[in-house]
């Protein structure tokens, strides 16, 4: 996805991701972890603005801070990162909404080139 992004800070098993989203209303920290699922035999995406005063990662807040795309290209960057290093697993994620969802899927049609290897 050739869309500017944020800079990432990654755990060394490429599982937690951190950013900032840093435009006119503030810096807000953004989250990105991948879970295993046994049940269903993949990782889910989960992705979030952290709250600092409660410690969480709310994945139904809008932020609107004017930088949507890059923030969803920085999404899809830690999402690059992971497939480098778990070349052969499976990720599963839905938006907390439908709407979001929507807009995942148009993402991920928009970078599918880069997201699947070519056989």
């Amino acid at each position: 996805m050739n869309q500017p992004r944020y800079e990432i800070r990654s755990s060394t098993d490429s599982l937690h991701y951190v950013f900032f989203s840093e435009e006119p209303k503030g810096r807000i920290p953004k989250l990105v972890d991948y879970a295993y699922l046994d049940d269903m035999a993949v990782w889910n995406l989960g992705f979030g603005d952290y709250n600092v005063n409660t410690g969480r990662v709310d994945d139904r807040v809008v932020s609107d801070n004017g930088d949507g795309r890059k923030v969803l290209a920085t999404v899809v960057a830690t999402l690059l990162r992971f497939f480098e290093q778990y070349p052969e697993e499976t990720v599963l994620f839905t938006g907390s909404t439908a709407i979001r969802t929507r807009v995942y899927g148009r993402i991920i049609t928009l970078c599918y080139s880069e997201l699947v290897p070519e056989n």
